[in-house]
C-alpha cells in the first residue's frame, strides 16, 4: 500500500504588550471535518497506537510539547507496520502543524505535564467509526527523547 508522506507547516507566533498571536497561515482547513483537543496530565502516557486506514489527522500543540510517532501500516487487522516509527515533536513556543496522512499509526506522548493537543480529522464522527484501529503502546517500540 503506497503512503504519502507526514508532513510539517510551519507556523508563527507574534508576542506583544497585547498578549501572542499564534497562527499556521499555510495550513488549508477545507477538507477537515471536525477537531478535538488532548491534555496530558503528565509525561509518562503514551496514547496509542491508534490507526487509521483512511481518516488523515492534523496535529498542532496549544501548550507545553509533544511528541508524536507516526508509522505507517501494511496490514491494520494484524498489526503489521510497513516501516519504522519516525518521531515528531511540537511545541506551543514554535508552533507547527504535523499532517499525518490516512494508513498510519500515531503514538502520542507530552513533553511536559499539562500539555494539550490540538487534533483535526478529516472524517466526520460516523465516518471516522469504523476506521479505528487500536494496539498497545508495546506493539511497536518508540525511542522518545523526553524521559518516560
Amino acid at each position: 500500500m503506497p503512503h504519502e508522506r507526514p508532513t510539517l507547516l510551519d507556523g508563527a507566533r507574534f508576542d506583544d504588550a497585547r498578549g501572542t498571536l499564534t497562527c499556521c497561515n499555510d495550513c488549508d482547513l477545507a477538507e477537515l471535518r471536525r477537531f478535538y483537543v488532548l491534555t496530558h496530565p503528565d509525561t509518562a502516557t503514551v496514547r496509542g497506537w491508534n490507526a487509521h486506514r483512511f481518516e488523515a489527522k492534523r496535529f498542532f500543540c496549544l501548550r507545553g510539547g509533544f511528541e508524536i510517532a507516526l508509522l505507517p501500516m501494511r496490514d491494520f487487522a494484524r498489526p503489521e507496520a510497513a516501516g519504522e516509527p519516525t518521531t515528531f515533536r511540537l511545541e506551543a513556543t514554535h508552533p507547527r502543524l504535523l499532517c499525518a496522512p490516512a494508513g498510519y499509526a500515531n503514538a502520542i506522548k507530552a513533553t511536559e505535564p499539562g500539555s494539550i493537543l490540538l487534533v483535526f480529522s478529516d472524517k466526520t464522527l460516523e465516518g471516522a467509526r469504523d476506521d479505528n484501529w487500536k494496539y498497545p503502546p508495546e506493539t511497536w517500540p518508540v525511542t522518545w527523547s523526553s524521559p518516560q
